[in-house]
């Protein structure tokens, strides 16, 4: 029997069913026989949360997928996790040409790539050869090392050949990579910031007409004596953000107040703004011109969960 004809017939049946159980258990009845396993592999919706671990650890050596698996194998993943240790020297080309593999069987939508043990996973040179493999990405994980590549010239083009991107976390970015976002990404709807290096002023990086959700924790200023000095003079920087639903802002630690007027002071009109949440120190700087039914709330770092700001998923 073509378990593969039988399950397109009544794959709802299969995706209410499996769709159950936890990702780990979808892998596991998976192995029980063929129909169960052309019915789960071959499920978009029971294999969206299931991101394929690129660089594997064999024998205590890491290890890049092999091709031959990549072809044999039943799944089509959509979602990919690259994590390069810092002890093993990656072949990025064979890295590449098994990117671009998975990319032809099955389009890559979610990528999350761990930088905090190999800082040339995220330089300018790697993210700009990853736009080019995954030309359908929507959704993009980094992990960074706070101001690694920030005197790197290249760095403005970081994210030119990622136009298609919708949603962002970046975990220990810094504001020149956030200038090659605003620059290239224009069509971001979700930005996330987590121990993000304010390196210029933030009314210069959040120009995004499409965004919808704003997320900013644990932010941190880097004190640049070009930028800071005099406090600002005349009018606040406006800044416009017509769709954006929901911003959360919490600042890490305290900042003089000439170093926060420069940094932070902008006016802000979005009138689609539902939830806005900010440290007491964002609040003084940031005015927010929004609807009557805007709710704002005034904190410190308890009013976000660090859950709600990172991918579920599980790695295999």
């Amino acid at each position: 029997m073509d378990w593969s004809t039988t399950v397109r017939q009544i794959p709802h049946i299969y995706d209410t069913i499996f769709g159950a159980l936890p990702m780990v258990d979808r892998l596991t009845v998976s192995a029980v026989c063929s129909q169960w396993n052309t019915a789960i592999n071959h499920s978009r919706k029971l294999m969206q949360n299931l991101a394929l671990r690129v660089l594997r650890t064999v024998n205590n050596k890491q290890e890049i997928i092999g091709i031959e698996e990549v072809e044999n194998s039943q799944r089509l993943y959509n979602k990919l996790l690259i994590a390069p240790n810092a002890e093993e020297r990656i072949d990025w080309e064979d890295l590449s040409t098994v990117l671009q593999r998975l990319n032809n069987r099955c389009p890559i939508r979610w990528v999350k790539i761990d930088g905090s043990r190999n800082i040339l996973a995220t330089s300018p040179l790697a993210l700009m050869g990853f736009g080019q493999i995954f030309s359908n990405l929507q959704h993009l994980e980094l992990n960074c090392r706070s101001m690694t590549y920030v005197l790197d010239s290249r760095t403005v083009d970081s994210f030119s050949n990622f136009p298609q991107l919708k949603r962002l976390v970046l975990f220990e970015g810094h504001g020149g990579m956030l200038k090659s976002v605003q620059r290239h990404c224009r069509h971001l709807r979700k930005l996330v910031l987590i121990k993000f290096v304010l390196t210029k002023p933030l009314r210069e990086l959040l120009n995004f007409p499409e965004l919808t959700e704003l997320v900013i924790d644990m932010l941190d200023v880097y004190v640049d004596p070009r930028i800071v000095g005099e406090p600002q003079q005349g009018p606040r920087s406006a800044l416009a953000l017509p769709k954006l639903t929901e911003m959360t802002v919490l600042l890490n630690g305290s900042l003089r107040e000439d170093v926060a007027t420069n940094m932070l002071q902008m006016t802000l009109a979005a009138p689609s703004l539902k939830i806005g949440r900010m440290t007491e120190v964002i609040s003084d700087h940031v005015r927010i011109e929004a609807g009557a039914k805007a709710k704002f709330y005034r904190s410190g770092r308890e009013a976000l969960l660090m859950a709600n700001c990172q991918s579920e998923f599980t790695a295999e």
